[in-house]
């Protein structure tokens, strides 16, 4: 008898009803459909690059994440369960279409594709004394606190920094100027410097540099897990619930590891079970 309350989750490449649904799908093959690697093109010298991390598959679990929870609270609400389908491909031309659609956005279009800002050439970590900054002046109360912050030097008169639309239109020249400023002084002065001011900044971190990063100890991101394999660093859940913490699970099971718990489940004798999955496993891992 079928289940009404049953809810059915698939994760595809493609929509099955378009003419891609068919054609295989991997990370970097929906990067590059989606837009993305396109996108990078701005920002790497002209040449196509992927992302270096899995985007395109993060994305979509975290989705079908959120739409099985959805489909969760409407269980709860009204009694019945449903389909969810959640196409990689679609799902990433949502989240690379959010800021650059723009002009496109209306039919027929009254400008380009394309977040200015988020595609100009000087949209980088900057260059300092003695490495590499990421700085976000933005609003205009984090430029008049950098201005002051620097003394106030002649291009800070220029009209061009005087509003978000002005500096958005003149973008490159803004960030141009920026990374001129910011070669002059080290990391940590300029970090000193900008907490100051309000404006937010912050070091550029290598994946290396997390593994003992003091905010990230602090809060208690990472757990150790331990498994047959040794002990394990595992990143905590990013999320604080105030009454449902939750933690790293343990590690997947070892081919074979449940197989005797799973049959005995099934009800299957223990003789069909010493045929079926062989005498018990030594020193299996728990859970």
């Amino acid at each position: 008898a079928s289940n009404p309350r049953i809810i059915y989750a698939n994760l595809y490449g493609y929509g099955k009803t378009g003419p891609y649904a068919d054609y295989p799908a991997y990370d970097d093959i929906v990067q590059a459909a989606s837009g993305i690697v396109s996108l990078q093109a701005a920002l790497s010298g002209g040449e196509p690059t992927y992302l270096a991390t899995v985007v395109a598959d993060k994305v979509a679990g975290l989705t079908a994440a959120y739409a099985v929870m959805a489909a969760l609270f409407e269980r709860e609400r009204h009694g019945h369960g449903q389909e969810i389908e959640v196409p990689m491909f679609e799902t990433l031309a949502s989240f690379s279409m959010v800021e650059h659609l723009c002009g496109a956005m209306f039919n027929p279009p009254i400008g380009p594709t394309g977040y200015p800002r988020a595609l100009s050439p000087q949209r980088r970590p900057y260059r300092t004394a003695d490495g590499y900054i990421a700085v976000m002046i933005y609003n205009d109360r984090h430029w008049s606190n950098f201005f002051d912050a620097i003394g106030n030097p002649e291009w800070s008169k220029d009209p061009m920094f005087k509003s978000l639309r002005t500096r958005t239109q003149n973008i490159t020249q803004v960030l141009g100027q920026l990374s001129k400023v910011l070669e002059t002084r080290t990391t940590e002065e300029w970090m000193a410097v900008l907490t100051q001011a309000q404006c937010p900044a912050m070091p550029v971190r290598s994946i290396d540099d997390l593994l003992d990063d003091p905010h990230l100890e602090q809060v208690g991101f990472w757990h150790q897990v331990h498994s047959a394999d040794g002990n394990m660093r595992m990143p905590g859940v990013p999320v604080s619930f105030s009454q449902t913490p939750g933690e790293p699970g343990q590690p997947g099971p070892r081919l074979g590891q449940h197989s005797r718990e799973i049959l005995e489940e099934a009800n299957f004798t223990p003789e069909e079970i010493e045929r079926l999955a062989g005498p018990p496993q030594q020193n299996r891992q728990s859970g």
